[in-house]
């Protein structure tokens, strides 16, 4: 675990049940709703599957990462592009898994 003085930031995101939402420690009271993952068809794109989050979670941290380092090294990041494909695989009763794959793109690099 970070010690307090290297912590750059800190969040939490706590998943609750009845009706279902994630909320956020340092979001004053903000919750997003969320769904299980939708059906063929898809949902009213007013809530979120998980899946989602963290496939937002691991573009953008991903490319921020890199955008470290490219500011290190003076790279050119102009129209660069990190995509997270998560899938979430059924493999028999109560067994599930994630599947992420990840594509970069540095067309300037």
């Amino acid at each position: 675990m970070a010690s307090q003085e290297r912590a750059l930031y800190t969040t939490t995101a706590t998943s609750l049940h009845g009706p279902d939402r994630v909320e956020f420690s340092d979001a004053e009271g903000r919750s997003l709703p969320v769904v299980a993952p939708p059906a063929p068809g898809g949902h009213d794109g007013e809530v979120w599957a998980p899946e989602q989050f963290y496939a937002a979670a691991i573009a953008t941290c991903l490319h921020q990462a890199i955008a470290v380092v490219a500011s290190e090294i003076g790279a050119d990041l102009a129209e660069s592009r990190v995509a997270a494909e998560v899938q979430l695989e059924h493999s028999g009763a109560l067994r599930y898994s994630l599947r992420t794959r990840v594509v970069v793109e540095l067309p300037a690099t």
